[in-house]
């Protein structure tokens, strides 16, 4: 479950404020794990085409014992007519794979199309298309 609240401070600068809860049930492998992040964050838009956005805070982890990690998100974007590229890191707690839990750093790449030609009706589309790359 994800809440958050967002005010625009200024014309380019909004701030955030954030909590999430994850529940992951190991179906008795290991034992469950509860995660609770409130997080702080800002969107900065530096030109009218480049946004950049950051989010930080504790995860306070609980399986048993009790232990505190940091959570970042962090991205930066660029919009063109065409669509928008952006990389993005993200430190968060997560599954690995269904073995058990993990932290997770990922930091990625990411491109979205504006428009999409649907080959299979030969009509023009405005539907937007992700893709998404791991580094």
């Amino acid at each position: 479950m994800d809440v958050a609240l967002d005010r625009v401070l200024t014309p380019r600068l909004t701030g955030t404020v954030a909590y999430e809860y994850r529940f992951f049930d190991f179906k008795g492998r290991l034992e469950n794990t509860i995660t609770h992040t409130p997080r702080l964050g800002a969107s900065y838009r530096f030109t009218e085409t480049i946004t950049g956005t950051v989010s930080a805070g504790p995860t306070l982890e609980s399986d048993g014992t009790s232990r505190t990690t940091p959570a970042v998100t962090a991205s930066l974007s660029q919009r063109y007519g065409w669509g928008t590229l952006g990389v993005d890191y993200s430190r968060a707690v997560g599954t690995a794979g269904g073995l058990g839990r993990h932290r997770q750093q990922p930091i990625g790449r990411r491109h979205r199309a504006a428009h999409v030609v649907a080959a299979a009706t030969g009509r023009a589309g405005r539907a937007p298309l992700h893709l998404v790359g791991v580094a």
